[in-house]
């Protein structure tokens, strides 16, 4: 019967050993920010066209140091474009940190157009600009919930905030599965 009790009580140890490690052990997970209340139900309203000669700056400051990229949803305001550019640009101050062209003929309904930083700067700047001439793609405001950022369209604040899209990674630790597993050990 000792032997059983030795047996019982190491086996109880590894269980322990198996929760404290699944929780001390720090797991990267992925968030967004700018999201927050948006979905195709309550996109009722885009910002004005962006046609030649109009910019949308948008800044926002990162949560973390660990964003990599950031999206915005467009919609082709149904327009079908032969030709022409949507240029995001995300921006340090002066200093580019990165962007991308989007061929106009190339895009098709309403998605997320994404642009990868090179570095994040305390406050993030996208300037966001299209040379259709007469007809233009417009960003998606948000109706229902208020996030971070400001966006300005030719000087003018906007008054509902844009759907974005920020990624970013933060290093989080899980206690419910370690516990489950050592339950089930």
């Amino acid at each position: 019967m000792e032997k059983k009790k030795r047996y019982l009580l190491y086996w109880a140890v590894v269980c322990l050993l198996v929760f404290i490690i699944g929780a001390a052990i720090p797991r990267s997970e992925m968030r967004s920010l700018g999201l927050e209340g948006a979905n195709q139900a309550n996109l009722k309203n885009a910002t004005e066209e962006l046609t030649e000669g109009k910019t949308l700056t948008f800044t926002v400051a990162p949560p973390e140091k660990t964003t990599d990229q950031i999206g915005f949803f467009v919609t082709l305001n149904g327009h079908e474009f032969k030709d022409g550019m949507l240029r995001i640009i995300a921006s340090d101050g002066e200093k580019v940190i990165g962007g991308r062209d989007f061929p106009l003929a190339d895009l098709n309904g309403d998605q997320f157009l994404f642009v990868k930083l090179e570095e994040v700067p305390e406050i993030l700047t996208v300037r966001i600009a299209s040379d259709g001439r007469k007809d233009g793609p417009s960003i998606w405001l948000n109706e229902t919930t208020v996030t971070p950022g400001e966006a300005v369209m030719d000087g003018e604040t906007l008054s509902q905030s844009l759907v974005y899209n920020l990624t970013y990674t933060v290093q989080v630790h899980r206690f419910v599965q370690p516990l489950i597993l050592a339950l089930i050990l």
